[in-house]
């Protein structure tokens, strides 16, 4: 379920009740932005370049088969990058869109690799440095970029995508209610339990609204006129047409 907080963005995304499906969801589309971003960067990484040349070269005497393993192996450290980018947007830190390599933002490289393998093999933890940029965008940040341009292919194809976002919106509004008001938290069971209750609170429930209701007798200046009320064909027009209007407002 999706009333712990940790997953309301990837619900009002992807409106699945599984909250592990929508996340899941989320972050492959994070991953495929990512790795466009990074092929995009990846040719500028001198020592990625070199390492397919140099495939290239040994494999010279076969040119497609040169091309493919150079390729797979530029599409490997691209790979390898997004999945850290992605961890590092589900961690809290910032990923640029483009990264600047001159500036050590690119992390996967053979020689990043090895000093990562040497940090491993020494019992070394990381400090995390490769992710502290004060550039970028943060995790809710790609997730606007995301609902943005859901929003924009949407229009025109899903008429009833507005209501949709309207109800997630409410099933979280509800939750987050039932949550509080019974001091469940992490109470999985009790949560459940409540939301299957006959009586919980929904709320279409919380709906109220009024009306308002008028009429006015408007005097036509034609027919109230003296030859118009001696009648056409012995019908004679009333002198003032009743206008009722009724006024609905609610939320």
């Amino acid at each position: 379920m999706n009333y712990f907080f940790q997953s309301e963005w990837e619900y009002l995304y992807e409106g699945n009740t599984d909250a592990a499906r929508n996340l899941s969801a989320v972050t492959k589309l994070l991953f495929l932005v990512r790795l466009v971003s990074n092929y995009i960067t990846v040719f500028k990484v001198s020592t990625v370049s070199a390492v397919v040349t140099s495939i290239k070269a040994a494999f010279a005497w076969s040119p497609p088969l040169a091309l493919l393993l150079g390729e797979l192996a530029r599409a490997a450290f691209v790979a390898a990058e997004t999945v850290i980018d992605v961890a590092a947007l589900r961690s809290g830190h910032k990923v640029p869109i483009f990264k600047n390599v001159a500036d050590g933002e690119w992390i996967c490289s053979p020689a990043g690799i090895l000093s990562a393998v040497n940090k491993v093999i020494a019992n070394e933890p990381g400090d995390g440095s490769s992710f502290q940029n004060e550039r970028g965008l943060s995790y809710s940040q790609y997730m606007l970029f995301l609902f943005i341009t859901k929003a924009i292919v949407y229009i025109g194809s899903e008429p009833d995508a507005g209501s949709e976002l309207a109800k997630r919106t409410a099933d979280l509004i509800e939750w987050n209610v039932i949550n509080y008001s019974n001091s469940y938290n992490a109470n999985e069971e009790g949560m459940a339990t409540a939301l299957a209750s006959e009586g919980r609170f929904r709320l279409e429930d919380m709906k109220t609204g009024f009306s308002i209701s008028s009429t006015v007798d408007m005097r036509m200046l034609f027919l109230s006129m003296p030859f118009a009320q001696s009648g056409i064909n012995s019908i004679i027009p009333p002198s003032t047409i009743p206008l009722h209007t009724v006024d609905f407002r609610g939320y």
